[in-house]
Formats: C-alpha cells, structure tokens, sequence
C-alpha cells in the first residue's frame, strides 16, 4: 500500500515512492499490476541527482521530487543509464565521504 503521496516525495521517501508506482494497480477492478515505469525500455527519462551526489534514473511522467535536479535532460533509457554509470563512481553519500576526511 502507498503511504508517501508523490507531493510529499523527497529524498529519504524516494524508494517508497519508486515502490508505490511500480504497484499502483492499473484498473481497480481487476487489480492488475502496472508495469515498472523504471524498465521500460521505450519511455523517456532523465537522469537525477541528489545533494549527495546520489544518482537516479526518473521516468519523464512523474514529478522531480525535492532534493533532486536533473542532469542529463529527457533521453532514452540507455543513454540515461550509461550517463549515471559514468559520472556516480563512488556510492557513498557525500556527507559520509566528506566525514571520513
């Protein structure tokens, strides 16, 4: 079930977000999962970036949520993808390697 409204997405609520969409049902009645925005392959996306140099692909449909910025304007799923894995090296926070200094 759904607990964190798309209005009220922000960093910490993101995965939950994610989670949300990718179960929201696509008719009521018959309660059929709707496919995961995040894989398909003919959507169009941009890629994220949060104060922490956290990356994430984002489908074009949905809000940005605070906190985050896009970095690479509305592509296709691979270019996105292929622009995060060049630039998101390190997967720690920023503020955890900026604490190991």
């Amino acid at each position: 079930m759904c607990t964190v409204p798309v209005s009220l997405a922000s960093p910490k609520t993101l995965p939950q977000l994610a989670a949300c969409i990718c179960s929201r049902s696509t008719t009521p009645t018959k309660g059929l999962a709707m496919a995961n925005p995040f894989e398909e392959t003919e959507a169009e996306y941009v890629a994220l970036v949060n104060e922490e140099g956290q990356y994430s692909l984002w489908p074009t449909f949905v809000k940005v949520p605070d906190g985050w910025s896009i970095v690479l304007e509305k592509n296709d799923r691979a270019t996105c993808l292929e622009y995060i894995n060049e630039h998101w090296t390190d997967m720690r926070p920023k503020s955890l390697v900026d604490a190991m200094r």
